[in-house]
């Protein structure tokens, strides 16, 4: 969380990415969706209070099906983590999110 001036802060929840190989049943691409959607319907309903949601799953879907051969290139070896350049992607969507925060 980051702190500000008046002393609030605020909470700040990133998505989990999309996986282009599942080695376990939980991250099978539905449920990883699945997740990814509970956990946006349960912060935007309140039930933590005020929350940001940062969405990075949808750039990492997108890149697993109708990229797949790209995101290969850009995976680790067991095609869980991403690599440099899609991390670098999520960093940027991380920051403009801070930064167009009030």
């Amino acid at each position: 969380h980051t702190g500000s001036i008046n002393g609030t802060c605020s909470v700040w929840w990133v998505s989990t990415h999309q996986r282009l190989a599942a080695h376990y049943m939980d991250e099978a691409p539905h449920i990883v969706k699945d997740y990814n959607t509970g956990m946006r319907q349960f912060f935007d309903e309140g039930a933590c209070g005020f929350t940001n949601y940062v969405d990075v799953y949808n750039m990492t879907e997108q890149l697993c099906l109708n990229h797949t051969e790209l995101a290969k290139q850009h995976m680790s070896f067991d095609h869980v983590h991403w690599g440099f350049e899609a991390n670098l992607q999520k960093a940027q969507i991380i920051l403009n999110a801070l930064l167009s925060s009030p």
